[in-house]
């Protein structure tokens, strides 16, 4: 009886159903798989949709034409797209690169700094629909260790991911996987972000003011 009472601490994580868990695993990686060939698989076939007639065609080349031009969808488009966690775009590089002298507030930062605040809501969004994968990968214990570090230190973190050119899309992926509190995300997420990229239009100001090149 002893020995039972040793073997069940209070501390002590049990994890159930370790074959369904790793058959999830197996699945999991059988689906990555496959997505990964059918992906290359469409990426080398080349199809030419304008001659083929593809309807969809029409919408996807305004969209090219619209994030070449830079306008204000092109730049919301780019920033968002760039913005999710599994696209590894230089966001803060692009952004000083298109700055020029005539940049303004509306037609430069506005669309820009909104389409990087979606796209951390949608990385958040989509860290949701992992967390039964963090739960399958990462054992218990460590888990709720991790999502307690979270718990206190994460507006600390979150701001400064944010206000700093790091892998901000990567960590608030993380973020929604452990189910942290949205509204504490969007509040130093967004003020982490409006910090960044006001700080790198404002040097770019004052560069132009003082003819001064970076490169």
């Amino acid at each position: 009886m002893q020995k039972l009472e040793n073997f069940f601490q209070k501390d002590n994580i049990f994890e159930y159903n370790e074959t369904s868990k790793r058959m999830n695993s197996v699945l999991l990686f059988s689906s990555f798989f496959l997505i990964l060939i059918i992906g290359l698989g469409i990426l080398f076939l080349k199809m030419d949709f304008q001659k083929a007639n593809f309807p969809l065609y029409i919408y996807i080349d305004y969209l090219i034409t619209e994030i070449q031009s830079k306008s204000f969808l092109g730049l919301f488009l780019t920033s968002f797209l760039g913005g999710l966690f599994f696209f590894f775009f230089p966001l803060e590089i692009y952004f000083f690169s298109i700055l020029t002298i005539n940049s303004t507030f509306s037609s430069i930062l506005l669309p820009y700094v909104l389409g990087v605040i979606c796209a951390q809501f949608m990385n958040y969004w989509l860290g949701l629909r992992l967390n039964r994968l963090c739960k399958i990968f990462i054992p218990p214990k460590n888990f709720y260790k991790m999502k307690g570090l979270l718990n206190k230190w994460g507006i600390w973190m979150i701001l400064l991911m944010n206000m700093m050119p790091l892998p901000s899309p990567v960590f608030s992926t993380v973020l929604g996987a452990f189910k942290y509190n949205f509204k504490k995300l969007s509040v130093f997420a967004i003020l982490g972000i409006l910090i960044l990229y006001f700080s790198i239009f404002l040097a770019n100001i004052l560069l132009n003011k003082f003819n001064l090149e970076l490169f």
